[in-house]
Formats: structure tokens, sequence, C-alpha cells
């Protein structure tokens, strides 16, 4: 499968888990602590979601709701685009906040464009992007020798230790999800990269010390048990089932 009918996937993947590589990136090319570097990959990112045939009536309908064909895709937008006016308003020097409304409407926007059937990529996307991000965070701090005691882990010269930890735990949720699920359909070099992911991924989730995290991991788990003993209850008592012949 070429990369355009996968872009749109990574695309997403990319701003919901790319941040902190971004944030390295940013501290390897002696870039200023500066939210322009981020907000120029997250537009890079947008560009790869948009499904070109399709932008101008997702606009469309943003501006003329009636045109929509569900008015619950709109539901978002039609919140957002009063509140991105209003933070206009009231906007304050060196405040981004009008900038990252804007940028989830930008973002709503492009996801309305693209096919469904194109996401069936997701899974492998964030964990590609999410995994990939783990190994760049450990790499980087092994070899920059970031003394941990005390702190939490970071990337990049940034105290975010909550985006890392939110990047370890979508790594961790994917892989286990491309075990599980796609292990016959994934080749042996990607599921080593997965059980590798995990690893990782619960190590950046324990030295960024997340307790949100934590918490969603463990409720994961918790469901994860909780759907495995009831289907094979329900294995089991079929076997058991005495069929009485009329």
């Amino acid at each position: 499968m070429n990369f355009l009918m996968q872009r749109h996937s990574y695309g997403i993947a990319f701003i919901f888990s790319g941040l902190p590589t971004v944030w390295i990136i940013r501290a390897l090319a002696g870039a200023p602590e500066s939210q322009m570097f981020s907000i120029t990959f997250m537009i890079i990112s947008i560009c790869l979601i948009i499904y070109p045939p399709n932008l101008s009536k997702s606009i469309a309908e943003v501006f003329f709701p009636p045109l929509a064909d569900s008015y619950i895709k709109l539901a978002p937008l039609l919140f957002l685009i009063p509140v991105f006016i209003a933070s206009i308003w009231i906007n304050r020097a060196n405040d981004f906040g009008p900038i990252y409304i804007l940028f989830t409407i930008a973002f709503l926007i492009a996801i309305n464009t693209v096919p469904y059937e194109r996401f069936i990529f997701l899974p492998q996307a964030f964990l590609l992007i999410a995994g990939l991000g783990c190994f760049i965070v450990m790499i980087y701090t092994i070899i920059n020798g970031v003394d941990l005691e005390g702190q939490r882990l970071g990337a990049g010269g940034t105290n975010s230790p909550g985006q890392v930890s939110f990047m370890g735990g979508t790594a961790i949720n994917t892989a286990v999800f491309m075990i599980n699920n796609a292990s016959k359909t994934i080749g042996s070099k990607f599921k080593i990269y997965a059980y590798a992911s995990v690893f990782v991924g619960t190590t950046v989730v324990m030295l960024a010390l997340s307790r949100s995290t934590l918490v969603s991991l463990l409720l994961c788990l918790i469901l994860a048990l909780f759907n495995t003993i009831y289907f094979k209850s329900i294995k089991k008592n079929k076997k058991n089932k005495f069929f009485i012949k009329q």
C-alpha cells in the first residue's frame, strides 16, 4: 500500500504523539525555545491529513451547515468558531490561545475531508510514530547524560513530561493492539518492533511519572482482562451446553 493512502493516518498520529520528537529536533537544530517551531510541524501534519477532492466541500459545510450530510461532525466546529472569535477580542500579548483554537478548527476540517476507509491505518501509524518517538527520547536522554534523579523525563529541554508519558502510553496500547489483533498480517520485523515499543514505552511512562497516564493504562489493563475473561467464559459455556434433540 503506498504512502498516499496512509498519509492521513500518519498526519493524525504525528499531531497526537509527535510533539516530543519535534522538541528534540528543535534542540538538535539549536532553534530557539519557541512554539512556532512546533506549530510549523503541526501545519505540515494537517497538510498530510487533507484529502484535496473533499476540501472545498468540507469548508463550505462549516460556513453553510445545511450542506452537511451529518450535523454531528459539525458540532465541535460550531462551538469552536465563536470561541475563536472571542479569543481574538480578548487576546493578550504572547498569547497563543487563538492560534491553538484555529489549529483545532483546521484539524477538524481536515479530518472531515478524509474518506473513513483510509483510517484503517491509524493503529499502525500511531505505533510507528509513538514507538519511534519513545526510542528517540530515550536515546537523546542517554546521549546527553540527563540526570533524572528527583526529576521527570522530558524531551529536548522542555518541562513537559505529560506529553512524553502520553506518547509512551500510546506506544504501549497500539503495540498490544497490533500484536493481539493483527499478528497474522504484520511481518516478523514489525512484530519485533511492537514488542520493543512496549518495553521502551513502559520505560518512558515510568520515568515521566505521569499519574494520569498510569491510571489510564491501569484502566485499559482492567478492561482488557475483563474482555478476555468474558469471552473465555462464553466459549466455555458453549462447550458445556447440552442440546436436547426433539
